[in-house]
């Protein structure tokens, strides 16, 4: 009985020792007014067009000046100096640079050529750190195999020869292991070389890179999703292509370069931050329009349209401009190891990556309680809620202010670990809208309307027909969702950085709401007493069979949460017409979500 007594004592000084919230925090009028403004400034009624697009307008400037970004390369820092100097110079904005070494991998010349039945130039890239072909060209047999299961039940018949590896695009999270592994799984077999069929649904004959394990000796590339099938049905007849592939790649040491943070400083808090961001870097052969400049200068673009707004914000809001995502995560891990230890990374209240393509928004993924074994989302009970009412009281009228469960990304996961809330914007396939960037969209008599199209999830999305691939460009990016994107960013950041505290790592959804949301404040429980209150019902729960307090403690969800369908989109080049059908197609089929 005394250890049992000893125990509830424990458990109550644990309880006690809290500071959740009791009751959501209001939103204030000066949140509501801030939020009109932003959706006045970049969403005005006149529609917005590529001229009138200050992100369009940087994002072109950047990757047409200074091209690919590849960590470690010229085009990289150039572009970097650029956005310093055009943020503190021209934005009036405090911009400081974290310097971060990064990985130096270089693409050298390189080729593919089908030898036999008949000669053909093989549509090919290397894959990202791949081994070279040692100067000189590789010549040999290919066989053909559908995948893993596949080769592992061949794997003899892959030596001396180069492997194809023609797996069809499932989702991006699937498909994307055999790019990393393909040089290995050729080692393991004795293949000379490895060919994958390229990580996309849809090629018109453009190969995409990506980072394959640099361990392998074996060179890897990419083919077209055209030559890889061609190869398998030369195959499946009885017919023995021959391809020789010459590829040059070089290793150097790492390279300096910079994390560049964009900084509102705040005027209450200014050691507190609300963190939004994207990176600049992108793969050699891409210009990183859509991966991720977009996402990048969008974040930029938010805390310059707070700052011309006039607005004061409590906390800091900081725009991140990483580097190395798409070959080290240098830049996210940096960020952990100098803000973790001096506790400052302790001082924000959540850190938010845009990196699924600067579409059109419908909403962000949250995640809390993270680790190095992942995130226990139950834990984002108060912060889910909170943003929940900020999503629908001030972003419903744009329809990006959906939340739902599960965020986070490349360069903002190392954060993530350490417990602060960690956000990722989701984004609607541009097939579904009547954005500039929609492949598949129709002009009939000037009458736009889109052709039947059934999404599954963003895996599959027409992001990955230009991910890491050279058609990754302007034309990828649409002006009125780049934005949009901005404008959600800045609002949530602005109505973050607002809030009494910072979001908690890991608070249950409080029992009551404000008493109301239009802009008066409501009284908020003490959190000691609300700590001593969830004691003694604890202690109660023990005797009493825990039925009370395990409802008080049940994991809150609000996933999918149905935003008011949105009111602005594309430009005067689209048709009020097909933004409502496509509107209520997306918040009746969908739930407000794809």
């Amino acid at each position: 009985m005394k250890s049992l007594l000893l125990t509830f004592v424990s458990m109550l000084t644990v309880v006690t020792s809290q500071s959740f919230p009791t009751e959501l925090w209001p939103i204030t009028s000066d949140m509501v007014t801030t939020s009109q403004n932003v959706i006045n400034t970049l969403l005005p009624s006149s529609g917005v067009t590529m001229d009138s697009s200050m992100v369009w307008q940087r994002v072109a400037y950047i990757t047409d000046t200074f091209g690919p970004r590849l960590s470690g390369s010229q085009g990289l820092e150039n572009a970097l100096d650029y956005i310093r100097d055009t943020a503190r110079n021209v934005d009036g904005l405090t911009v400081t640079e974290m310097p971060t070494l990064v990985p130096k991998w270089v693409r050298g010349n390189e080729w593919g050529i089908l030898l036999s039945p008949r000669v053909k130039k093989l549509h090919m890239v290397g894959l990202g750190m791949t081994a070279n072909t040692s100067g000189v060209n590789i010549t040999a047999p290919v066989f053909v195999v559908s995948g893993y299961d596949d080769l592992m039940a061949n794997c003899s018949k892959a030596a001396g020869n180069i492997l194809v590896i023609n797996t069809p695009f499932t989702e991006y999270g699937i498909t994307v292991s055999i790019r990393v592994n393909a040089g290995n799984w050729g080692l393991q077999c004795g293949a000379k070389a490895v060919l994958i069929r390229t990580v996309g649904p849809y090629s018109m004959q453009n190969p995409h890179t990506g980072a394959t394990n640099a361990s392998s000796p074996i060179p890897s590339a990419a083919i077209s999703l055209e030559d890889a099938s061609q190869l398998a049905r030369m195959q499946a007849r009885g017919q023995t292509p021959i391809v020789s592939i010459y590829m040059e790649s070089w290793w150097y040491p790492p390279s300096p370069s910079r994390n560049l943070l964009i900084d509102l400083v705040g005027t209450e808090r200014p050691n507190e931050y609300v963190l939004v961001s994207g990176h600049g870097d992108s793969w050699d052969i891409a210009e990183g329009a859509m991966d991720d400049l977009g996402g990048a200068v969008s974040s930029w673009e938010a805390v310059r349209t707070l700052k011309n707004l006039g607005v004061k914000p409590k906390r800091t809001i900081r725009a991140v401009v990483w580097v190395n995502e798409e070959n080290g995560s240098a830049g996210g891990l940096q960020y952990l190891n100098d803000y973790n230890s001096t506790g400052v990374l302790a001082n924000h209240s959540f850190v938010f990556e845009t990196d699924s393509g600067a579409f059109y928004p419908m909403g962000i993924g949250l995640s809390c309680s993270c680790g190095p074994n992942g995130c226990q989302n139950g834990g984002c009970g108060f912060t889910q809620a909170q943003l929940t009412l900020i999503g629908n009281t001030l972003l419903s009228s744009i329809g990006t202010g959906n939340v739902s469960a599960g965020g986070g990304g490349t360069d903002i996961d190392p954060s993530c670990q350490t417990g602060v809330p960690c956000i990722g914007l989701n984004v609607i396939d541009p097939r579904l809208t009547p954005g500039l960037n929609n492949p598949c969209l129709v002009d009939s008599m000037n009458s736009w309307y889109l052709p039947p199209y059934n999404p599954s999830t963003m895996y599959d999305s027409n992001y990955f027909w230009f991910h890491h691939s050279e058609a990754d460009t302007m034309e990828r990016l649409d002006p009125t969702q780049l934005n949009t994107v901005a404008a959600s960013l800045a609002i949530w950041a602005y109505s973050v950085a607002q809030l009494p505290d910072l979001l908690p790592r890991d608070a249950p959804a409080p029992p009551t709401s404000p008493s109301n949301n239009n802009g008066s404040p409501s009284s908020t429980a003490g959190p000691v007493a609300g700590g001593v209150i969830g004691g003694i019902i604890l202690l109660a729960g023990l005797f009493f069979g825990y039925k009370w307090f395990g409802k008080r403690t049940s994991t809150f969800s609000m996933s999918n949460t149905t935003s008011t369908s949105p009111s602005k989109f594309s430009g005067s080049s689209t048709s009020s017409a097909a933004y409502s059908s496509l509107s209520t197609r997306l918040h009746e089929d969908n739930n407000g979500g794809v």
